[in-house]
């Protein structure tokens, strides 16, 4: 099979630059503001400073990942079509991704809560009963239930790993609904489980460590470039710092998200095979 790095590569660069300069936009503006004595702060003081660096940065940051969790989820989408499009040896340009995946955004969106729920509901409820535990019967009774908790949702996580990642190949090529990719994903899932386990946890090793080789020298002058939280910080070097960070996450994720798609595709195509034991045609592929 063919995967096309070009079209893949391309379209995130795209995507994932527009979404860094966004982020860009929203903190340089407050630490340009601050820093210029806007607001009533001495701009070489350690209260501009401090009220940049933490609406500026951090608030920025905030809002920004928030953008790239949304660019994240329908950039996943695009890339779910190019790759599971080029398993077949046809080429998607981006436009025909965008206008493949458009109509399954809303849903990509909502299988992402929806995870996120799978997650933090059962944590939630097990933190919740723990902490009345130990309001009732005291420490001997929430330690053991804590531990209990702890390796329960350690379980659920490393269950519902594999089921995440095929999932939105499942609510993209085969079009499901969102409770329906989850449940075809569970019964796809079920044979091969640790193989798909291993491979996506070795997957995850291998983006972290390429993602902090690569943004490690941006970070590293980033940091250099932000004083490392000197009030003598000019906005230029700041500025010069954020932009060098930016730069460090689209190279990371340029190099990353498209793997991450491609070996997600590839995984439930493999395993399609693998319990269907046909030869797979999906409905987007077909």
């Amino acid at each position: 099979m063919c995967i096309r790095d070009r079209a893949t590569i391309g379209l995130t660069a795209v995507v994932v630059v527009i979404s860094q300069l966004l982020t860009f936009a929203l903190q340089a503006g407050p630490i340009l503001g601050l820093l210029s004595g806007v607001g009533g702060f001495d701009a070489n003081s350690d209260d501009a400073f401090a009220a940049a660096f933490g609406i500026g940065y951090f608030g920025g940051a905030a809002i920004g990942y928030v953008i790239t969790m949304l660019v994240t989820i329908v950039l996943s989408g695009m890339l779910t079509v190019t790759v599971g499009r080029s398993v077949f040896g046809e080429h998607t340009t981006p436009s025909a991704a965008w206008q493949r995946a458009k109509p399954r955004i809303w849903a990509l969106i909502g299988l992402a809560f929806l995870s996120a729920l799978l997650l933090t509901l059962p944590l939630a409820i097990g933190i919740a009963g723990v902490v009345g535990l130990a309001l009732t019967v005291g420490p001997w009774g929430a330690v053991p239930a804590g531990f209990a908790l702890g390796f329960g949702f350690l379980a659920l996580y490393f269950y519902l790993i594999p089921v995440f990642a095929l999932a939105s190949p499942v609510l993209i090529l085969e079009r499901q609904t969102v409770f329906g990719a989850i449940g075809r994903s569970i019964s796809l899932v079920r044979k091969g489980y640790w193989r798909l386990l291993g491979i996506l946890l070795l997957t995850s090793i291998i983006v972290g460590i390429v993602a902090g080789i690569l943004g490690m020298p941006f970070s590293l002058g980033g940091q250099i470039g932000m004083g490392l939280g000197s009030s003598n910080t000019s906005s230029t070097t700041m500025l010069l710092g954020l932009a060098l960070t930016s730069v460090g996450v689209i190279v990371a994720q340029i190099i990353t998200l498209p793997f991450n798609a491609a070996v997600n595709v590839l995984l439930y195509t493999d395993q399609r095979m693998r319990t269907e034991a046909c030869l797979l045609y999906t409905s987007d592929a077909a």
